[in-house]
């Protein structure tokens, strides 16, 4: 099966050959040498699967369409003095010759596309439409974006804004579509092939749809006020739900802070950027923005002067030009110094931080803080935090630091010997009176790692006190408070903390006695006398302890609870654990029920895990996954190796387990009645619980599911069909491009349908549809005759055969279809289409460039070449010898001599060469009937008989 996205690239590559090639480049247009010889470097594969060897021509002079080749010379009308002295492309246009090397058509377009169907695109300078083949307008110039007709006698075209499709009388073919269209693209064949991408749509929270302005598109959501970052012009600012501008859009970007409640970053408005809050006002506009560090942004406002600024917008600091300017980064701060103080900010400062100009300033080389020096004298340490410790508001062992340590708001300061000198608090005041200190010096003390703001309401141990090793010690253990008050009991031994698997306001201790193991509360008081052998770590809210050969369950408050004499006992919800009674490994769990004091369940779970929302995942006896209730009843039968909650009502299932980790499971959505919302897929499929209770469910990969359920599973939308995304309470939403055929009055006769699809072939009225199951053939009213097997499928316009790739590993094999779907033939390596019962051979062992013939056997060919064609309708094929191009015969000899940098087919005969100074039309046995050149300082066209037919004469110098 091919991926949309494969055959998506080769509908897009078709078209942009119809026009762009003949829209010149500026490089091209300012040295008008370089037009004769192509940049691109052909290789094989950009031709295997076309008739011929791609659509080329120099940028001055197309390959032939429909007996016409564009070409670039002085502009009809202009005097040839002044294209001679304005250099550059102002003063070209673009006319057309014929295969008899004729001006057909002057040189007056601005912009012209390939002759189609007898019309061809021209540009007035103001609008598109469409000349005939005697260079007058077949359909006036009104169009803003126009691509070519294709044999059906449609073209896509863009009025007002607005996509459309045209016949040849440039009148409009309404056929009925499902969404605002984005963009139309046309095929050949009949019916006539239209692929349709759709623009981007929006729904609130209540299913309505929004009105979006004209040309706008949302971005993302800036943060949860209701404003999103949007688009419009290629320029970005911020729309309320109301979509009214609350930012117009003048800028080039605008990012989204990663941190919540962070301000956002406008660059590069006329004025200049802007921090913006996440409710839209301006924190500063009309400013040059930078991000000086992971906490600052720096701005200089227009007038010269500086500010700095936390990431949610607050003004810490202004600065004059002079100061501003001699900020630089020292660690984490921002250092500004001035003529009559240095400032210094750091991420969490509240305002600065002003020093007397004269001090110097040195970064720890953990760089979390600073040292200020007066002279060599240590006069102060400034701390992330804001806090600034100074020597004068400290005693003598200020002069003694040596290490400097952060644990959350406290700050840790030692000596050398790395004796503890002091705590700085949260406000950068001592925090130790002297007893205390005095008294900590007779123990070990361990700083906890304490989050910054823990102190809050609550107690809050900084550091665990225990016995330590040496003669002046003491016994004793207990905690040190954050006020600096010390809990310290001489009979107890040691202090550790209790973990707990869910985050607590409040955390546990245990300590340790002659008697025993007890529980402390966050404050040092005692939960739980001393007299338990073994303390687990909190689970659930509760803990198992081990006293007096009994195990028992204590809560958070030091409550006990009894439990059954069991094995392999844990707490898999706030008052009810799992245990087995015996201790065999095939003994089944049951539950039961702490507070009640009694069973909930007999025997019957080989596993049960912790509950969420009163559901559990358990194993039956038989070894099946489900989810089961409180009370043991089972809520999702057991039917599954593994399960996934999503919502209490929706689990991702699996049937099997993987290998390991890194096995891509098949795995599906269900509900409660075992019903398949999402069918089982590969991809790793995944579901996200949204705020207001819908599924967002996804997997990866080709068959790559992207679908918006309910809360009890049903489809609000099917990625398949439509592809969105959520944004905040808004969901953007565009149908999937889809393909359809359109018969001669303009009606679907074969419907829309989301994916791609090849042109009807004339002969056997089939085309190609790709699906999501495979690549299908269908009849002119879209019944399905066939479907092809496995591989990448292709049917090229000029192709009878329908072309497969098939890969296995490495190597590649190409398979041939006749338009009933049997395979007829298969060919080792990357083969084309079949032309004049000839095709071209790529394999992976570098067997480059040979041709086979119909029955899929090698060619003889006299020499390898570095690029190769396939012979014409005058059995005549490009083939380059060391990048130099010429035409060789059926047998593989040069009937035409590799002299040209660049070449095209034949068509008709005729074939456009390149050299570095010319470009040539030729005719099949090499003579020149037509060339284009630089002579005088203009551009050039000599017909057959070697007479200059463009322009008609030479500018004054050359006369």
């Amino acid at each position: 099966m091919i991926g949309q996205g494969a055959f998506h690239s080769l509908a897009t590559l078709a078209i942009a050959a119809s026009l762009s090639i003949l829209m010149p480049t500026d490089a091209a247009a300012r040295d008008a040498d370089r037009c004769f010889t192509s940049n691109h470097v052909r290789s094989f594969e950009a031709y295997r699967l076309d008739g011929h060897g791609g659509r080329r021509g120099s940028s001055c002079l197309s390959e032939l369409h429909d007996g016409l080749a564009a070409l670039r010379l002085p502009a009809e009308g202009e005097d040839i003095d002044d294209v001679a002295t304005a250099g550059g492309s102002s003063a070209y246009r673009w006319g057309f010759i014929n295969e008899a090397g004729e001006l057909a058509i002057p040189p007056r377009f601005e912009r012209v596309g390939h002759f189609q169907a007898g019309l061809a695109a021209a540009y007035d300078g103001a609008h598109w439409g469409y000349i005939d083949r005697r260079g007058d307008w077949a359909i006036e110039p009104r169009f803003d974006e126009v691509q070519s007709f294709g044999d059906g006698g449609i073209a896509a075209v863009v009025l007002e804004g607005d996509w459309r499709l045209i016949d040849r009388a440039g009148k409009p073919v309404d056929a009925p579509l499902q969404d605002p269209v984005a963009r139309f693209r046309v095929g050949d064949g009949s019916p006539v092939r239209v692929e349709v991408e759709y623009e981007d749509t929006y729904e609130n929270a209540d299913g309505e749809t929004l009105a979006v302005p004209e040309g706008v598109t949302l971005v993302e959501p800036l943060g949860s006020s209701g404003l999103f970052i949007a688009r419009r012009d290629y320029r970005y600012g911020l729309i309320d739900a109301d979509l009214e501008w609350q930012v117009e859009p003048d800028y080039q970007d605008i990012r989204v802070p990663s941190q919540p409640g962070a301000v956002a970053v406008a660059w590069d408005s006329p004025a200049g950027d802007a921090l913006i809050r996440q409710d839209g006002s301006m924190v500063v506009k009309g400013a040059s923005v930078a991000r000086f560090n992971e906490a600052l942004w720096y701005a200089r406002r227009p007038d010269g002067t500086y500010a700095a600024f936390d990431l949610q917008g607050e003004r810490l600091a202004e600065f004059d030009a002079q100061a501003g300017r001699r900020a630089r980064e020292m660690g984490a701060f921002l250092v500004a110094p001035g003529d009559e103080s240095t400032e210094v900010l750091g991420p969490a400062f509240a305002e600065p931080v002003s020093l007397a100009p004269e001090v110097t300033l040195k970064e720890a080389p953990a760089a979390d803080f600073l040292v200020v020096f007066d002279g060599d004298t240590l006069s102060g340490v400034i701390l992330e935090s804001g806090t600034y410790l100074s020597a004068k508001d400290s005693g003598d062992w200020f002069q003694t630091i040596d290490y400097v340590e952060r644990q959350g708001d406290w700050t840790w300061l030692r000596n050398q010997q790395k004796t503890l000198l002091q705590i700085a608090g949260p406000d950068g005041r001592p925090l130790l009176d002297k007893p205390t200190l005095e008294r900590l010096g007779e123990y070990n003390v361990e700083p906890r790692e304490v989050e910054e703001g823990a102190a809050g309401d609550q107690p809050v141990a900084i550091a665990l006190v225990s016995e330590c090793p040496y003669h002046h010690c003491k016994p004793g253990a207990g905690l040190l408070m954050a006020d600096g008050q010390l809990v310290l009991h001489e009979d107890w031994h040691k202090v550790e903390p209790v973990y707990a698997d869910e985050f607590v306001d409040e955390r546990r201790f245990v300590f340790h006695t002659d008697e025993g193991v007890g529980i402390l509360d966050g404050a040092g008081s005692v939960l739980l006398a001393a007299k338990q052998q073994h303390i687990d770590d909190f689970h659930n809210g509760h803990a198992l302890v081990y006293g007096n050969g009994v195990t028992r369950v204590v809560d958070r408050s030091g409550q006990l609870f009894d439990v059954p004499n069991g094995f392999a006992m844990s707490v898999v919800a706030p008052g009810v654990v799992r245990y087995r009674k015996s201790a065999s490994e095939e003994a089944l769990f049951s539950l039961y029920d702490l507070v009640a004091q009694q069973p909930i369940t007999e025997p019957r779970f080989q596993d049960v895990g912790d509950f969420q929302d009163g559901q559990a995942v358990a194993v039956s006896s038989d070894g099946k996954a489900g989810v089961i209730d409180r009370a043991g009843e089972w809520v999702l039968a057991p039917a599954y190796a593994a399960v996934e909650p999503v919502n209490g009502r929706l689990w991702i299932v699996q049937r099997r387990l993987g290998s390991d980790a890194f096995e891509d499971v098949p795995r599906a959505l269900v509900d409660a009645e075992g019903e398949i919302v999402v069918p089982y897929t590969e991809g790793r499929l995944s579901a996200e619980l949204l705020d207001n209770g819908n599924v967002e469910a996804g997997a990866l990969g080709n068959d790559g599911v992207h679908r918006l359920l309910s809360p009890a599973g049903e489809i609000l939308i099917d990625g398949h069909e439509v592809a969105f995304s959520v944004m905040g309470d808004w969901i953007k939403r565009r149908h999937r491009t889809a393909t359809g055929y359109l018969d001669d009055n303009g009606e679907w006769a074969v419907a829309l349908e989301p994916g791609m699809g090849s042109d009807f072939h004339a002969e056997s009225q089939r085309a190609l549809r790709y699906t999501d199951e495979g690549t299908e053939i269908i009849d002119a009213e879209g019944a399905v005759v066939a479907t092809l097997p496995e591989g990448e499928w292709y049917w090229p316009a000029d192709a009878s055969r329908i072309i497969g790739r098939v890969r296995e590993g490495s190597s590649t094999t190409t398979k041939y279809a006749d338009p009933s779907g049997e395979i007829t033939l298969s060919v080792d390596g990357e083969a084309g289409v079949f032309h004049n019962d000839t095709a071209l051979v790529s394999r992976s062992n570098g067997q480059d460039g040979f041709w086979i013939n119909a029955s899929g056997e090698r060619l003889a060919m006299p020499e390898r070449y570095s690029d190769l064609g396939l012979p014409a309708d005058n059995g005549l094929a490009y083939a380059a010898r060391e990048d130099r191009y010429g035409f060789i015969d059926k047998d593989g000899r040069y009937v035409i001599s590799p002299v040209y940098d660049q070449v095209t087919d034949f068509e008709n005969g005729r074939a456009i060469v390149t050299t570095a100074q010319s470009a040539m039309l030729i005719d099949q046995q090499g003579s020149t009937i037509a060339r284009v050149t630089n002579e005088c300082g203009v551009r050039v066209l000599y017909g057959p008989d070697k007479e200059r037919l463009w322009p008609t004469r030479l500018p004054q110098r050359c006369r």
